[in-house]
């Protein structure tokens, strides 16, 4: 998706995601034959796995529509993560936004581990919890609505309750961590998620 965001701009790649489909097919085409050439170089190299970073939605949901979305990108999604897994390599995806829509249309096409840093617009979906045991969530204290509120000492309990709704005793989780003075975030903040994190037990 970003590839057509670069390639088009922003704006004009929504449009022509309505107007001129067929153009969308045309690059889209050459866009997935090009990244299958980059996952055979990969397997050559023995890497584990491939990550995409590949925003899928906004804070309020989906870009688009999600019959366009699958009628545009899940096929394409599902043979490219097909190689990828036949050359034993896993499927790593990160995206931003309201993911909740994504989630089971993204395990269907193969996804191992979805990379989100705002779990608070879907952690509680029921998307999410029927996830659960079905791929690994990359994830962290929400760096949108989340962290930045919390005090050091309350950072455990909101570790403990992330890691709870989105993971099994069996795993699941990745915890991860989102450091940038962007969004307010202090090292000593991070700092003590981590610490919760690598202490978390069932």
């Amino acid at each position: 998706m970003h590839r057509l965001e670069y390639l088009l701009g922003f704006e004009n790649y929504l449009m022509k995601l309505l107007l001129e489909p067929e153009h969308i097919e045309l690059l889209l085409d050459g866009i997935f034959a090009y990244l299958e050439g980059v996952v055979c170089q990969y397997a050559a190299y023995g890497l584990d796995g491939v990550i995409f970073f590949d925003d899928q939605a906004m804070q309020s949901g989906p870009l688009f529509s999600m019959d366009l979305w699958r009628e545009l990108f899940a096929p394409r999604y599902t043979r490219l993560f097909r190689l990828i897994h036949e050359k034993r390599m896993a499927v790593y995806m990160h995206t931003c936004g309201n993911l909740q829509w994504h989630i089971p249309e993204l395990i269907r096409c193969g996804v191992d581990i979805l990379d989100n840093k705002q779990p608070e617009s879907w952690a509680d979906s029921q998307a999410a919890q029927e996830a659960r045991g079905k791929v690994t969530f990359s994830t962290c204290i929400d760096i949108q609505k989340k962290m930045q509120h919390l005090t050091p000492d309350e950072v455990p309990e909101e570790v403990d309750r992330l890691v709870r709704r989105l993971s099994t005793p069996q795993g699941g989780i990745i915890c991860t961590c989102y450091a940038a003075d962007d969004l307010d975030i202090s090292p000593d903040l991070t700092a003590r998620m981590l610490e919760a994190m690598e202490q978390f037990r069932w």
